[in-house]
Order: C-alpha cells, then structure tokens, then sequence
C-alpha cells in the first residue's frame, strides 16, 4: 500500500519481463516503441527512441510486458483503453545547439517562439474577398505577417476553446462563457503568475470586465467564492503539471452550486425578491433538502459548475485534459529553470 503523492515504476527479480507505472499526482508517461517501454515524467527522456506515448491519469497504473500488449487499468482493477498519441517536436529542440546553457538558447528562441505560439490563430489580410474581410477566419498562407501590412482585416482562431465540451443537453464553448463572464479568475504560480498579471491589465482595460490573479497555492486552501453563471477560471502552466495549479483548477471544478431556474434568477436574487414573504422559508426548506442529499436535485433547480479554461505548453499534460477548454502555447520544450519563451507567449 502506497499513500501520498506518488509517480513510481517497479520490477521484481522474480518476473524481470514486467515493469509496473502508477501515478497518483505526480506527473507520468509511457513512451511506446517497437517491442520497447519507456516510463518517464517527461517525454524529453524518450524523445530520441519513440514519440507515441500513454499519459496516465492520477489513480491509474500500466502494467508493461516484454513480449505482451501493455495494460492500462486503475489502482482498484478497473480496466482502461486510453488512447496512444503521438508527441510534437523534434530532438533539437532538446539539445543546446551550440549555446553554452539552454536558458541562452531558449532566450534567442522567443521571436520563433512567438511567431510559432500566433501561426495559423492570428490572420491578417487586407484583400477584398480574404476570409478575414468576409468575417470567418481560415488557415491563411501567410497567418501572420509584418506591422507594417496591417490595413483592415485582422482575424484570431482559437480552436481549443470554440468546441463544445460538457453532458449532453448542457454542452457549452469556453468562448461562449468567456464572452459572458462577469469575473475572471487566473491562477498561476512563479513565471505563470506574472503572466496572469500581465493578463490582468490588458483584460480589464480591453475587456472591463473585473479579473483577480491568484498564487494558485493559495487559491487552493482558502474558501474562495466561486459563482458558476458569472466566473471563469484560468489556470496557467507551462508544464501543466504544476501540482498547486492542479490542485487549485480541482478546487474550482469541485465547486458545485444548485441555481433556480424559476424565472431565471440565481438563488440570492430569488431569497431578496421572496424575504419578507412565505417565499423565503419555502427556499430555506429546498435548500435544506439539497443539503441534506446533494443528490437529489428538484425539476425547478440545474447544478452547475464554474468553466475552467487552461493555458499551458505541454501536449496531453494533466491541466490540458482537465479544464474544459484551453490554449496551447506551442513555444516548444524549455529546459531552463528560468522561463523565458514560455513566459513572452503566455
């Protein structure tokens, strides 16, 4: 029995042909490749021999043979099929190059980092008949070209946050509730942090909708007041593994609230309009119910949550295929402790 946060890989002498991965908060991968395993936290270990790789979640575990198909299934037996993806990059991009550390290197990398983050999202075009001056936006030949083109058709697409997530008859895009948001709430930690500060400025003066950034080992212990139809969280990371990010966007997917559908008012708008009256108590008794069994929900009430949006660099990391929506920063792997690139394209 293994308690804790963990990312382990095991052998025995007694079968030396298995190796058995669990996970359970720290980060781990399975690469796959031609009769061959690699167990690692980063697919930078592996890059060179294989880009196909497992991720697996937390409370899950792969068992690996030599001359068998892997095994994925979770800590109490439940078997999985997760699927096989393949990695992005190349080996370069692991290696200095000729620089004498990699923080110079990833330094001289942020213009291409940059151009990379914006390829195929930022369309400018000024041709009568060019997607962008037609109002849809589409992959362009030249999706970002110099200031100085700049003239009258400007374009940004973002995939991951325009396509329907959530159940069945409740689907929605982080777009949309982006759009209606009355409160936007990014957390981050270290290099992440500042770039949500940053995020803070150009949000409330463009935008003018109120944003609060929060150090995400912080937003994780306190009772933070979270509303599901006015709020959007976003957390960012460049590894999107950060274990007090993670922690902080598990917090605000827990954050569960039974809103009244009666006239489409929330909870505090229909207990103000009912207070005087014999309406208040018959919501005190509704909530009493709901408290008392969250799992019975009334015909009159819809439980929601708070959408959460992520912003990391990492392909397939745990943030990226928790939150309900995000952005990939495509700067490429960053070696250095210090982030640079990573930072210029949060």
């Amino acid at each position: 029995q293994v308690q804790g946060t963990y990312g382990i890989c095991i052998c025995s002498q007694e079968d030396p042909d298995i190796l058995i991965a669990a996970r359970m908060g720290s980060p781990l991968i399975v690469g796959v490749g031609e009769e061959e395993y690699f167990v690692a936290s980063d697919a930078s270990a592996f890059l060179e021999y294989t880009r196909n790789v497992l991720h697996l979640n937390d409370g899950e575990m792969a068992v690996l043979h030599r001359t068998q198909a892997h095994q994925v299934s979770t800590l109490a037996g439940q078997s999985l099929s997760p699927r096989l993806e393949a990695l992005e990059g190349s080996l370069e991009q692991i290696e200095k190059g000729g620089y004498k550390h990699f923080m110079l290197k990833e330094i001289t990398e942020q213009p291409t980092a940059l151009l990379n983050c914006m390829r195929g999202r930022v369309c400018i075009s000024s041709e009568p008949g060019s997607p962008v001056m037609n109002g849809k936006v589409d992959d362009c030949a030249l999706p970002l070209l110099r200031p100085a083109s700049l003239k009258s058709g400007v374009g940004v697409t973002l995939g991951g946050i325009e396509q329907l997530v959530g159940p069945e008859g409740a689907r929605f895009t982080m777009l949309d509730k982006l759009r209606a948001a009355r409160r936007i709430i990014i957390c981050g930690c270290g290099t992440s942090w500042h770039a949500g500060l940053v995020g803070e400025y150009i949000l409330e003066s463009l935008c003018k909708v109120p944003v609060e950034v929060e150090y995400a080992s912080e937003f994780r212990y306190r009772n933070a007041v979270l509303r599901a139809d006015e709020d959007v969280v976003i957390v960012i990371s460049q590894s999107g593994e950060t274990a007090d990010t993670l922690a902080a966007l598990r917090y605000a997917k827990s954050q569960v609230c039974a809103c009244a559908c009666l006239c489409s008012r929330s909870w505090e708008e229909l207990g103000f309009l009912c207070w005087r009256g014999w309406g208040y108590f018959f919501l005190r008794l509704v909530q009493y119910m709901l408290n008392f069994s969250l799992r019975f929900t009334p015909p009159i009430f819809t439980r929601k949550r708070v959408p959460c949006m992520g912003i990391c660099n990492t392909v397939g990391s745990t943030i990226a295929r928790e939150t309900d929506g995000g952005i990939y920063l495509h700067a490429g792997p960053e070696i250095g402790v210090a982030s640079t690139k990573a930072f210029t394209c949060q």
